[in-house]
């Protein structure tokens, strides 16, 4: 590339210091000997901690000492340095602000309790965040107490909430690894966000840190385990279940509310009755769209290292990338024209395609539930210990 002449002629000067292949030119050698093993004996110290250390030394008190990212350029051409992932959030999962009625669902698990007569269980309970309605308190039964909720068990519950409801605009949960993925910075959408955004639904998250964004569920808790499960013995789940929805039916049509001017949810709100968006199971396949979970996968950006056989994890998924350098950082993004995963290099350029894997309805759905849909119209719930067929909830009114 030839250089562009200067405005006094054809000469062209170039400002600053020449260019040294050595890393720190104006300091001897005998310094960065010094810093070198340093860092050699210390391998946790950075190049702050290393500066600090050196002007603490009285041998090094009346000597110019380097800068300290003068030492972390040092560092870094001696590969001392480790390469640190570039954090990238999943898009559109801002926190919303409710303005009217199911807008926003809060969704929290309890922790686990023994119930007596039942065994461990563990609320699933969702609220409304604009009108204060109870949409579901669902009591997920485990075989111990050290038992945790499930991406099917979050799906059941809502399931249910979704029947008597309808879809919400949002659904808002925190950041536990079945919502969102807690390994990498720049985390790909789990099934279960996928599930939501498939059916229309935005996946949004609290504030790390921040309890005071769920208090709502949190409050909703204490409620139900007062009203419901304290200091009480069932004969079975199924018992008390039914109660468990009786009383969320009470809470939201009988219970009057202080914040809501002595009303009770429905009565403040009777247009929360309904979402006026229709679910019901065995529609679950058509209302389940898959061009919706493309466009949220082509707004996100995947960072990744390629392992020494050139395999990269993403999502669940591995995927051989031929053309990676083994142990390099490559950089993932999806096309939802082409419906390729798109792999880039460190300097953001496009070096090879592979198509997607694991979008699929049957996978996002659930594999128990797809076959179940196919064989009859009543959905069968399914539990570590025992079925559940919705015909039981003909006996509760949930309308």
């Amino acid at each position: 590339m030839e250089t562009a002449p200067s405005k006094r002629g054809a000469i062209y000067s170039r400002m600053g210091r020449p260019p040294s292949p050595e890393v720190l030119p104006t300091f001897g050698t005998d310094i960065r000997h010094v810093i070198l093993d340093m860092r050699e004996q210390h391998p946790g110290w950075g190049a702050k901690t290393i500066h600090t250390e050196l002007s603490l030394d009285p041998r090094y008190q009346q000597v110019k000492l380097p800068s300290i990212r003068s030492i972390g350029t040092l560092l870094k051409s001696a590969g001392l340095v480790r390469s640190y992932e570039k954090h990238v959030p999943i898009p559109n999962t801002e926190r919303c602000v409710a303005q009217r009625a199911h807008q926003s669902w809060q969704l929290d698990a309890q922790g686990n309790f023994l119930l007596a007569g039942v065994g461990p269980i563990a609320m699933l309970n969702i609220k409304d965040v604009y009108s204060k309605v109870y949409c579901m308190a669902y009591p997920n039964q485990k075989k111990s107490v050290h038992g945790y909720s499930t991406r099917l068990d979050y799906q059941c519950a809502l399931r249910l909430a979704f029947m008597e409801y309808g879809l919400p605009q949002c659904i808002q949960t925190d950041h536990e690894s079945i919502f969102h993925e807690n390994k990498g910075k720049s985390p790909f959408p789990t099934l279960f966000h996928l599930w939501l955004a498939g059916l229309g639904i935005a996946k949004t998250f609290s504030r790390i840190k921040q309890p005071t964004d769920q208090a709502l569920v949190e409050r909703m808790h204490q409620t139900i385990e007062q009203q419901v499960a304290s200091k009480k013995q069932y004969s079975n789940w199924e018992e008390f279940f039914h109660m468990c929805q009786n009383r969320r039916k009470f809470l939201n049509r009988d219970f009057a509310c202080s914040s809501l001017g002595d009303k009770s949810p429905l009565d403040a709100y009777p247009e929360a009755r309904h979402s006026g968006r229709y679910y019901h199971p065995t529609h679950e396949e058509k209302l389940l769209r898959l061009d919706r979970i493309y466009d949220l996968l082509s707004a996100g950006k995947w960072y990744r290292k390629a392992s020494k056989t050139r395999s990269v994890t993403l999502g669940g998924e591995v995927y051989y990338v031929s053309r990676a350098r083994p142990n390099s950082e490559v950089c993932i993004t999806f096309d939802s024209r082409t419906r390729m995963l798109n792999f880039h290099d460190h300097k953001e350029v496009c070096f090879q395609q592979l198509p997607i894997k694991g979008i699929c309805k049957k996978r996002i759905m659930g594999d128990v539930f797809w076959k179940l849909v196919n064989v009859q119209l009543e959905l069968p719930f399914f539990w570590d210990t025992q079925k559940l067929d919705t015909t039981f909830l003909h006996n509760v009114d949930m309308t």
